[in-house]
């Protein structure tokens, strides 16, 4: 626009130098007397410029040659009656000393010239008779080009006819090149305000529109020649034409520059954002000539802003909800970019960790690890895949992390990762593999107990008849000491046999034994007497026993327990010595990493603690100490049932029981029982002789020996027995005379007709007949079934005639005789 301005004043400056030159032209007439009638003595004057030595004519020359621009009279045959000094001092070498014509001076040529682009002034004048003002082409002595502005004008004679012609012409040969160059800088503004793909106007302060681009015109949907002259209140609805129009007067009345952001609506009436850029310009003499605006249409750039908001909005929403710990590291390793997860892991803000390295973050060996897989990720420009541990509020988690290669804008390798929290699910899957094992342990186990239970169940039919017939013979042989004292040592070892037979019920869990309420801490430090008696001076006795808490259990089980593991610990404890320490307290379950360890409900529970700092068991036997049998004593130190019987009275009580242990440190066995609310009253239990009686017995068994047995061994007792091996033999007889009998002692296990089945088709005759039952093998049938099914008593073999004969003098005295 500048150039415009520039324009503008050249035109100005010419238009007052041509003003300037007609009145230089007109004073010289007035002084010539060209503008009034002539007189004789100017006619004279005029028509001898050449030779006159007339004062006038010399006083002419004068005033002329003080001009500075060629001024000359033409005669009618071109040759030049008078010029100043300027004309001959552009001519050729020679033109003053002769006549010559006005062509010949500034042409070179003979004739006249004249074009349709250079008219010939001269005869213009001729022919129209009146003053004429045209550019020409000149040339100087040198033959260069020169174009003048000619301004030529008639001189009359006294019948209005021309006679000659004053001339005056100036040199515009600069300022038509100024001209040139201004109208090339015009052409070349045009041009660029064309090219800009923005809306461009600008207005006069009037708020007329002076020009547009072609981007304005698409945006009104006008032309140009529509929009010139027109105002903004002539393309815009009126209330924006109003805004619009108060912006542009503050503009131009505080001048500078005006940029402002609004809502427009385009020509195809789509809505668009745009900012508008307005600056006021001033005119030559200062004044504010209008004002020049750029529509800069920010549309896309605000969609774009919008959607890269909505895109990192939705990142950070993900990232900040995402589980996981994912963090941006720069190219020196620190780190960019954390989300919400990292800072909740660490309990840290953003702010302590942002912009530090893992080394200013982590121990020595944590960081060098890190930054080895760092370096290692950009070196391959790949994924890794990895565990890295870290340190939070001094203990050390596992994090499974995925890391890779991260590009950014500037073409710079940034490292991103992920990392989750892998210790807990870790430590999970160690105890879902123990538990694993554990379960199979129990289903190994369960399988032995129901062997075991059958392999008792035969050799207490084999125990009943061994102590049976032993005490018989020690009995009819009193008379021999020495044959006594070798059926003493019989006893001894069927003894130890029958109890070895309880320990195998005991781990199968078919025990005869009741439960009952049982102050753990009782039995405990009751066992630990009799323990602390048998240590050695290098073995140290520590307990801490703070419950005084009941379950539900049989004492002599409890006690056994307690006793099974203080031997293990003694014997793994006798070479090196150290300290056994026993602990019972009473806990709440409720974490679920220990729900998980000891696979049990939450509750309160008694816990037994037995720990050694013996040699420990090594991992390949730890999984098999339950096992029965299994011992790495030697055979003549060890059964190997002590801890599979620990393992069958803990699971009877529903308890559960764990063990640690680490060789050459020593072993931890944990057991919890479920603890119960009782009251406790102590029962004296008195020693009574073996009773007597002379009732009469109906006695089934499917074994020859346990029948003759039962025979003799009660008949001694005054006992009036029927034997039978066929239970339904047996049965038969029985409804030959329902009456006759006073109790019916079964066996459950025969063929044919079970013991139970016998007992019940008895009791449809006489319901109040009391049934004695017993079995080696109570895994389906025990005292509680017994009772429901309407039986005097349950015992289990191997059958010792006095536990048999107190339980048939304790329910026949008990149960009041109606037979019916």
């Amino acid at each position: 626009m500048q150039e415009l301005f520039d324009l503008e004043k050249d035109i100005k400056y010419l238009e007052s130098s041509l003003k300037e030159k007609r009145r230089q032209l007109k004073t010289l007439r007035k002084q010539m007397g060209w503008d009034g009638p002539q007189s004789e003595q100017e006619d004279g004057c005029c028509n001898g410029f050449d030779n006159s030595t007339d004062i006038r004519e010399t006083s002419l020359q004068t005033v002329i040659d003080a001009i500075p621009e060629p001024i000359m009279v033409i005669n009618l045959d071109f040759s030049i009656a008078l010029a100043n000094r300027a004309v001959w001092g552009g001519a050729k070498t020679g033109f003053q000393k002769r006549k010559v014509t006005c062509h010949e001076l500034s042409h070179g040529r003979p004739t006249p010239c004249s074009t349709a682009d250079h008219p010939c002034p001269v005869l213009e004048v001729f022919r129209t008779k009146k003053p004429v003002k045209v550019e020409h082409l000149h040339y100087d002595h040198d033959g260069q080009e020169i174009h003048v502005e000619i301004v030529a004008a008639p001189i009359l004679d006294e019948q209005g006819n021309v006679w000659q012609i004053v001339e005056s012409s100036r040199d515009i040969t600069d300022r038509r090149n100024s001209q040139m160059v201004i109208s090339d800088k015009l052409e070349f503004l045009n041009t660029l305000i064309e090219t800009i793909p923005s809306p461009l106007f600008y207005k006069d302060t009037d708020g007329r529109y002076l020009g547009c681009n072609s981007a304005f015109c698409s945006f009104l949907g006008k032309s140009k020649e529509q929009i010139i002259g027109t105002t903004v209140y002539d393309v815009a609805p009126r209330e924006l034409a109003e805004s619009y129009h108060t912006a542009d007067l503050a503009l131009m009345e505080n001048q500078g520059v005006q940029i402002y952001e609004t809502q427009v609506r385009y020509a195809d009436n789509s809505i668009h954002h745009v900012v508008f850029n307005k600056a006021s310009f001033l005119k030559a003499d200062g004044t504010v000539g209008g004002l020049v605006g750029v529509m800069a249409d920010v549309t896309e750039t605000k969609n774009t802003a919008r959607a890269l908001a909505e895109s990192a909005s939705r990142f950070n929403a993900f990232m900040d909800n995402l589980p996981a710990l994912a963090f941006i590291k720069d190219e020196e390793g620190k780190y960019v970019y954390l989300n919400r997860a990292v800072t909740a892991f660490y309990n840290q803000t953003v702010e302590q960790r942002l912009g530090k390295t893992d080394q200013q973050l982590w121990p020595e060996d944590i960081a060098a690890k890190i930054i080895s897989n760092d370096r290692q990720v950009l070196a391959e420009q790949r994924v890794l895949r990895t565990t890295e541990a870290v340190e939070v509020n001094g203990s050390r988690r596992e994090h499974l992390v995925v890391k890779f290669p991260l590009v950014n804008e500037q073409g710079t390798a940034l490292l991103a990762g992920v990392a989750l929290d892998i210790t807990d699910w870790k430590a999970a899957e160690e105890e879902k593999k123990a538990l694993q094992r554990r379960l199979e342990i129990a289903y190994r186990m369960e399988a032995l107990g129901t062997l075991a239970g059958g392999i008792a169940h035969d050799f207490n039919n084999i125990l009943t008849s061994v102590l049976g017939y032993v005490e018989l013979a020690f009995e009819k042989s009193s008379d021999r000491p020495e044959i006594q004292g070798y059926l003493a040592r019989v006893l001894t070892a069927s003894q130890r046999a029958r109890d070895l037979v309880k320990q195998v019920m005991a781990f199968s869990h078919q025990s005869d034994n009741k439960p009952q309420p049982v102050i753990l801490k009782a039995v405990v430090k009751e066992a630990l007497k009799l323990i602390l008696s048998s240590l050695p001076t290098n073995i140290q006795l520590l307990q801490h026993l703070n419950s005084e808490d009941a379950v539900l259990a049989d004492p002599t089980n409890l006690h056994q327990v307690v006793m099974n593991l203080c031997a293990n610990a003694h014997y793994a404890m006798k070479m090196s010595g150290g300290t056994l320490t026993v602990d019972l307290s009473t806990v709440n379950i409720e974490d679920d990493g220990e729900l998980r360890r000891f696979n049990c409900q939450k509750g309160r529970y008694l816990r037994l603690i037995v720990n050694d700092t013996g040699s420990g068991i090594a991992p390949e036997n730890l999984e098999r100490i339950f096992e029965p049998f299994f011992s790495t004593k030697p055979k003549e130190l060890g059964s190997g049932m002590g801890l599979a019987v620990v393992h069958g009275i803990v699971t009877a009580c529903e308890g559960v029981i764990d063990v640690r242990s680490t060789v050459g440190e020593g072993t931890c066995f944990t057991i919890l029982l479920p603890a119960i609310t009782a009251d406790l009253s102590q029962e004296t239990i008195l020693q009574e002789p073996l009773p007597v009686g002379n009732e009469r017995i109906l006695f089934v068994d499917d074994e020859a020996l346990q029948t003759d047995l039962a025979t003799e061994s009660l008949g001694l007792l005054g006992y009036r027995v029927a034997a039978f091996t066929d239970s339904r033999q047996a049965l038969a007889v029985f409804f030959q005379d329902p009456d006759r009998w006073d109790v019916v002692i079964t066996d459950m296990t025969m063929p044919k007709l079970t013991g139970d089945a016998l007992g019940s088709q008895i009791l449809s005759i006489r319901p109040k007949l009391p049934i004695i039952i017993y079995t080696g093998y109570s895994e389906n049938f025990d005292e509680k079934t017994a009772k429901e099914k309407g039986f005097a008593g349950f015992i289990l073999k191997p059958l010792i005639i006095r536990d048999l004969a107190k339980l048939i003098r304790r329910i026949i005295d008990n149960v009041p005789e109606n037979k019916s």
